[in-house]
């Protein structure tokens, strides 16, 4: 599926977000073991070009997947975030990613990437993706967190650098490197500098105890 034929995600009509909402219960209930599903490197998967095709099982359809998703971000644009806060958009997105694994991860990239979504909620959203402790989506969220470098929207860079700065994983250096250089805000180039600072730092320490 093609990211320019995506669903209008932010213009939903009352019955399709009444349906998704009553399959909430019943998606949750119905999860397969994230482990069943199949292992994707989302860092060598085209997602502009490329269909994006969903693991579906005999309980759990794309179609399923995809009202839920699309009802997650829908119903967040109302809320208001504050920084260190849970709010019911992070738990009900983390709650989906856990119970749904990969299949949750391909169903919200093209969301996100669509630069069509609320920036705010995208931006929440990173901070999830960072914060969430959860091995079996991590090179899918890694991914995508480093892809949000690439948004037209300063809010979201800025979300997605908070949630690579809670990750904290050296691999997101090169990538904010080249960020550095195509950031044109300032404030937000200086921030994108003292995260690669930070995970420079803890690369140097993951190598001085492999030495010693």
């Amino acid at each position: 599926m093609s990211l320019h034929n995506l669903p209008n995600v932010f213009s939903p009509t009352d019955s399709n977000v009444a349906t998704s909402d009553l399959l909430i219960e019943s998606l949750f209930k119905k999860a397969l073991p994230v482990t069943q599903y199949q292992n994707i490197d989302a860092r060598t998967v085209n997602y502009n070009e490329a269909s994006i095709e969903s693991s579906t099982t005999e309980s759990v359809s794309a179609n399923l997947l995809s009202a839920q998703a699309n009802s997650i971000f829908i119903n967040a644009k109302e809320e208001v975030f504050e920084d260190g806060m849970e709010s019911n958009f992070s738990r009900n997105l983390s709650k989906f990613i856990v119970s749904f694994g990969h299949s949750a991860m391909e169903t919200i990239i093209p969301i996100v990437l669509s630069e069509r979504a609320n920036t705010e909620v995208v931006s929440e959203a990173f901070r999830v993706l960072g914060r969430l402790v959860h091995a079996t989506t991590y090179r899918e969220r890694l991914w995508l967190l480093e892809r949000g470098l690439y948004s037209a929207s300063a809010r979201v860079r800025d979300g997605s650098l908070l949630g690579l700065e809670i990750l904290n994983d050296s691999l997101a250096i090169p990538p904010l490197k080249a960020a550095i250089n195509r950031e044109r805000i300032p404030e937000l180039r200086q921030d994108m500098e003292q995260v690669v600072s930070q995970l420079e730092g803890n690369k140097d320490d993951v190598s001085a105890k492999k030495n010693s």
